[in-house]
């Protein structure tokens, strides 16, 4: 085993992030058959922080059954973004064992341009009647266990889109209220085929922490959360500009073998992983 593969290996349970660094540069072959090998209640974890080309040459490696449980395991969006460069026959019988559920997020999500609102969006889970009471909707909320500030989604009788609630609005109202008087029916629905860098900018989300997204008739198709927007961004970065961000952790990482293994994990911090903390020079008082 190499110096970096060791040095992995230490990694991996403390900072699998930092050890997801180290493998992607490493040759393939190297890194794939690595990763193989780690356990796997591990895995996800080294996984999820690997680039999209180490990620599906593991998972081209494994049996079928384990590589559908490695690509269950990972997290949206970056098991979409994985799916997607598989090739077609692989991808088939991994989505025959993953769940009903996962399977038709990526089949749905694989439909649309990675660049687009519709490669991003997902099911919109708090939509309710535009009839409904405010203190019907709270009750649902409770019971789900949903945020005060949760993005309301309305649709009408014939499931268009009728307009949005910021939940936190309803907490102050008496409940007896129809909900339709505190709708907010100015801010418009994303469309599937809009670009992500075209949305980006919309005023809409200093407001709402989700957009409903609709089809051509107004029939409400998902949602797209704030936090998928960010994360569509950073996935169009160009590579060679990433490639720059983490230009120097190698030689950091291998620098840090030479240390004691139990200083590792005050090394590796969660805010920026792949770099080794140094220690402060002492400068000598003149005497």
């Amino acid at each position: 085993m190499t110096d970096s593969l060791r040095l992995a290996a230490i990694l991996v349970e403390d900072d699998p992030e930092a050890a997801a660094d180290l493998l992607a540069t490493l040759p393939s072959a190297t890194a794939t058959a690595f990763m193989a090998e780690l356990p796997e209640e591990v895995l996800p974890q080294v996984v999820g922080h690997v680039p999209e080309t180490l990620a599906r040459a593991l998972l081209g490696s494994l049996e079928l059954e384990a590589a559908a449980r490695v690509l269950a395991d990972m997290e949206y969006p970056f098991k979409t973004q994985v799916a997607r460069a598989l090739p077609t026959s692989l991808l088939r019988q991994l989505l025959e064992r993953l769940s009903r559920r996962d399977a038709r997020q990526i089949r749905r999500d694989l439909t649309y341009a990675l660049d687009s609102v519709g490669a991003w969006m997902v099911t919109a889970t708090t939509v309710f009647d535009v009839n409904m009471t405010v203190g019907e909707i709270l009750s649902i909320l409770r019971k789900r266990r949903r945020r005060p500030d949760a993005t309301l989604v309305l649709i009408d009788t014939n499931k268009v889109y009728a307009g949005l609630v910021n939940g936190s609005v309803l907490l102050g109202a008496a409940e007896r209220q129809p909900v339709k008087r505190y709708l907010d029916t100015k801010t418009k629905a994303l469309m599937p085929e809009s670009l992500i860098f075209e949305i980006n900018g919309s005023e809409a989300w200093h407001r709402y922490l989700s957009l409903p997204v609709v089809g051509r008739n107004g029939a409400l198709l998902g949602i797209l959360h704030r936090e998928r927007l960010h994360d569509a961004l950073v996935s169009e970065t160009p590579e060679e500009e990433m490639a720059g961000e983490m230009g120097g952790v190698l030689g950091h990482l291998m620098e840090g073998a030479l240390v004691c293994a139990a200083g590792f994990s005050t090394m590796f911090t969660s805010a920026d992983p792949g770099r080794v903390r140094r220690p402060v020079e002492r400068k000598e008082k003149p005497s």
